[in-house]
């Protein structure tokens, strides 16, 4: 294929062409052609080109970029322009005669706006598309009621993953999407009295927009339900607060204990006559038979008439109970903390189990007065 390129007319032939074309004077066109002359101090006082970008209005479920987000920028028609870049730490990319760039605290959105207008300057309508390789380590902080409270670190988004997709998805936990669902069980689930429908969410905002409006999650749909909401998709800054159930109708604390955002075990110390007394992790929807079992069922001594449980209530007092557990049944469930006893057929039972239990439970079973 071949290409022709035409030499434009000189001025003066333009306007020779032009006036025999109309049959005027020549004087007459070059008068009415003329410039408006102007001085060198107006041409020194232009400004350079800065386009202005009016960039698109977030929404709150708006993912912000920023320093080691692995972009993909696409410019169709120009390789010099495509490929990946990872934002600095400063919070800029560059590209060819375009040079530095601030893409943090932007939407990708906002950024392949930006990108489109300043670009426009060394191309021809330029098409620019901008995607997420790969999303960077996040932090967001989790309070409330928690396992363990306080600033937790989620996984990135792995190369390919379609951001927009992975907001639609609705009550799933992905182990590649930092969602809420994730954040809890990296603070080690939720406890029993915690109101998982009342999850407020407040959304990470650059300080040049005015704070976005908390977002209010009810997980308690996603597990009795088929009203789920989306699990949404968290981005660093971000914070989750877990409100204390105080009202008069708590959830099932079996189906809270057998759901996903719930602890995978809790630590329940098992001592006495079983064979492997001490403490274990058990899951949560399990019973006090259940944890028995779990540190190796009860030796031949073991009196299972007498089991005695205690339980360390929320105001700080102990509750004991003495249970008969010789069918291996009943319908206490287990919370973490939560100290079984398991006597010997005969002799000072007491004394027994203070000689098999480690040092940090004796004092343990000593605070509980049981010693």
């Amino acid at each position: 294929m071949s290409y022709r390129f035409l030499r434009m007319p000189s001025l003066q032939n333009f306007i020779g062409l032009l006036a025999g074309s109309l049959l005027i004077p020549t004087s007459q066109v070059v008068a009415q052609t003329a410039l408006p002359p102007f001085s060198s101090s107006e041409s020194l006082s232009r400004k350079p080109y800065s386009p202005q970008v009016i960039l698109p209005a977030p929404s709150q479920y708006s993912y912000y970029l920023g320093p080691g987000d692995e972009l993909k920028i696409t410019v169709a028609g120009y390789p010099e322009y495509t490929g990946s870049q990872i934002i600095l730490s400063d919070g800029t990319i560059a590209l060819p005669l375009v040079g530095t760039i601030n893409a943090s605290d932007r939407t990708p959105a906002q950024l392949t706006q930006e990108l489109t207008v300043l670009l426009n300057k060394y191309v021809v309508d330029p098409s620019v598309s901008v995607s997420i390789a790969s999303q960077r380590p996040i932090i967001v902080n989790v309070a409330g009621e928690v396992q363990r409270p306080g600033p937790v670190q989620l996984r990135s988004i792995k190369a390919g993953t379609d951001l927009g997709q992975s907001l639609s998805v609705a009550g799933v936990t992905s182990q590649q999407r930092p969602t809420v669902t994730a954040a809890l069980l990296e603070a080690g689930g939720v406890t029993r009295e915690s109101d998982i429908r009342k999850i407020v969410l407040k959304r990470y905002t650059p300080s040049s927009l005015a704070p976005a409006s908390p977002v209010t999650i009810n997980l308690w749909d996603s597990v009795t339900s088929d009203a789920a909401n989306r699990d949404i998709t968290l981005q660093d800054g971000d914070t989750i607060f877990i409100p204390k159930n105080t009202g008069g109708d708590a959830l099932n604390p079996q189906i809270l204990a057998r759901s996903t955002v719930a602890p995978r075990t809790v630590r329940v110390k098992v001592v006495g006559e079983v064979k492997k007394p001490g403490e274990s992790l058990v899951p949560p929807d399990s019973n006090l038979s259940s944890a028995i079992a779990i540190a190796g069922g009860p030796t031949e001594k073991a009196r299972m008439k007498e089991v005695s449980f205690i339980r360390m209530l929320p105001n700080g007092q102990l509750d004991q109970k003495t249970l008969d557990l010789r069918l291996l049944t009943d319908s206490i469930q287990v919370q973490d903390g939560d100290v079984i006893m398991v006597p010997q057929t005969a002799g000072d039972r007491g004394l027994g189990i203070a000689n098999q239990v480690a040092s940090p439970l004796g004092l343990l079973l000593r605070l509980f007065g049981i010693r």
